[in-house]
């Protein structure tokens, strides 16, 4: 109908859409298809927003992949568009999936990097939840690279955030991170 109607912002918000049904259900490839008919159209209108979106959809898709290049291409696009709006919270998660990416690639340095970068954001525009993340995320990175006493520092940060906040989810991923951390250490008492 959109297409009869030659309303391209509506087809592209169906097309994106679709594409996310298709993730929901598991289907990669039309997922994809889906996806990039509708940023190629976003691309067309200049839509940064909705440039930014999609690129992090499909980010999102590639992690899931395990394709880390290509997660990292399309989280740095969706970067780029959210700074280019302003959104700096939108920019600081996208951000953060970045460091994300690079620590299931293995880069640990490139994971702090970029862990850091959104830290640093959410402080000064975010809220305790995306702070907790980020200081999660890190501590993470820590104990991957064999360094306890720090992970456990930002683990420890994160859990009482998330105490804070009553977040149990999250209350439970700290303290099971933090077991990894201790057992690095070697240190089995709390």
């Amino acid at each position: 109908i959109n297409k009869k109607l030659n309303n391209d912002v509506m087809v592209a918000s169906s097309l994106n859409q679709v594409g996310m049904i298709y993730a929901v259900k598991g289907d990669f490839y039309n997922a994809l298809d889906y996806f990039n008919k509708a940023l190629k159209l976003e691309e067309v209108l200049q839509n940064k927003y909705q440039i930014s979106k999609i690129s992090n959809n499909l980010g999102v898709l590639y992690l899931r992949r395990s394709n880390y290049p290509k997660a990292i291409e399309y989280y740095t696009k969706a970067v780029i568009a959210h700074e280019h709006s302003g959104d700096n919270l939108e920019a600081s998660t996208a951000l953060y999936n970045i460091g994300l990416a690079y620590r299931q690639y293995e880069n640990y340095e490139k994971a702090l990097e970029y862990y850091n970068k959104s830290l640093e954001i959410e402080k000064e525009y975010g809220g305790q939840r995306n702070i907790a993340f980020c200081l999660m995320g890190i501590g993470s990175v820590y104990t991957k690279q064999g360094k306890p006493i720090k992970a456990i520092d930002f683990l420890k940060q994160a859990l009482e955030i998330f105490t804070e906040i009553k977040d149990d989810t999250h209350i439970s991923s700290s303290l099971n991170n933090l077991g990894d951390a201790f057992l690095v250490d070697k240190n089995y008492t709390l």
